[in-house]
């Protein structure tokens, strides 16, 4: 089988990524996941289309695709910071508080304080520690 060779243009990567947000935030996943997967195409390395699809895939509760996609995105760029919350989010939502609190320790430790998923990741931060104190056999 021959393997089609596409040249990413950033601008069209960005384009793509855009129209995906538009689509997300009308809750038309479907057409979201179509686009980024086009996106895909162009840009098979792109941590931020992954970190989308990783978002895409957890809002509808496909758990299992959303951490493999959060995975890739953090594979390709370790300090992608949404997809480090996303994924952090996940932990919480399976009871893994103590990987949850490392992931969000992680992404908070060079975290701009106007980057747009900060004040997110902090108060999921502080929902961990909370459940870890709770969780913690009374002495």
């Amino acid at each position: 089988m021959a393997r089609l060779n596409v040249q990413a243009n950033p601008e069209e990567v960005l384009l793509f990524m855009e129209a995906s947000q538009i689509f997300y935030a009308r809750g038309q996943y479907d057409q979201a996941e179509r686009v980024l997967q086009g996106a895909l195409v162009l840009s098979p390395e792109n941590p931020d289309v992954y970190a989308c699809l990783g978002a895409v895939c957890q809002v509808q509760g496909r758990w299992d695709e959303a951490l493999d996609y959060l995975q890739r995105s953090l594979k390709t760029c370790p300090s992608e910071k949404c997809a480090r919350t996303n994924l952090a989010q996940l932990l919480l939502q399976e009871g893994s508080v103590t990987e949850a609190t490392q992931e969000l320790e992680l992404a908070l430790a060079d975290m701009t304080p106007d980057h747009p998923t900060r004040a997110r990741t902090e108060a999921m931060l502080d929902i961990a520690r909370a459940i870890d104190q709770f969780q913690a056999p009374a002495e």
